[in-house]
């Protein structure tokens, strides 16, 4: 709940102090951003998977509450935002829930989401019970995830400048997601080495599906929304 609530929250503050012509720009480098914080996480995930000990799991879960109270600090230093007046419209009950066609999109591409889940759950649960693989792969194939995310994210972000650019990398994202996950069922079978390397380019695949996804979840959410 905390995590949906901070991404809307995040995207709120793009829409009300960017310029409607570079959230798509802003949001890319945030992502990239994130991402770099985010592949400190993973190093540290990974030498607590390495240790296997208590103390090092709970170390890594207090680091976790550290960096979310400073974060929140940092989020009171951003500007305040202007409210909107409401209008005659939007009191008469004419409210983004009633907007059918703009929630449909919305499930529709929160499927991609999905992808993140299986990278940062799903994958790694399977690496330690399912898989020949050693268990800290399960913390260094992220590394490759925000490896990917870091460098790529803007780039990938020009292709969505457009609803039609939008919906082509939306389709690449969803296909990019069906096949990782075929591939990663075939891991379990496999010997250690070759796990780990059918492992990386599952990786590589969920990462493509974020990449598009993102990008073309950032013009769709802002160009289809309803304005108040």
């Amino acid at each position: 709940m905390a995590e949906s609530g901070a991404d809307v929250g995040r995207q709120a503050i793009l829409s009300g102090l960017i310029p409607p012509e570079q959230r798509v720009t802003v949001s890319a480098y945030s992502r990239a951003v994130f991402n770099g914080g985010f592949s400190l996480g993973v190093l540290a995930a990974g030498l607590a998977m390495s240790i296997d000990t208590q103390a090092a799991y709970t170390s890594l879960m207090l680091g976790n509450a550290a960096t979310a109270v400073t974060g929140g600090l940092l989020y009171l230093r951003m500007p305040r935002i202007p409210g909107t007046r409401r209008t005659k419209d939007a009191a008469s009950g004419r409210t983004a829930v009633r907007d059918l066609p703009y929630l449909a999109m919305s499930l529709v591409s929160g499927t991609i989401m999905l992808g993140d889940i299986i990278l940062t759950v799903g994958m790694p649960l399977w690496v330690v019970t399912h898989t020949q693989a050693p268990r800290p792969a399960a913390a260094w194939l992220i590394g490759i995830n925000t490896l990917m995310v870091m460098l790529l994210q803007v780039r990938t972000a020009r292709g969505a400048d457009s609803l039609a650019g939008a919906k082509r990398l939306h389709g690449w994202a969803l296909l990019s997601l069906a096949a990782s996950c075929v591939l990663a069922a075939l891991t379990g079978s496999l010997p250690t080495w070759p796990a780990v390397a059918l492992l990386a380019l599952v990786t590589v695949l969920l990462t493509l599906g974020e990449l598009w996804g993102n990008s073309a979840r950032w013009t769709l959410r802002y160009d289809l929304a309803a304005t108040r």
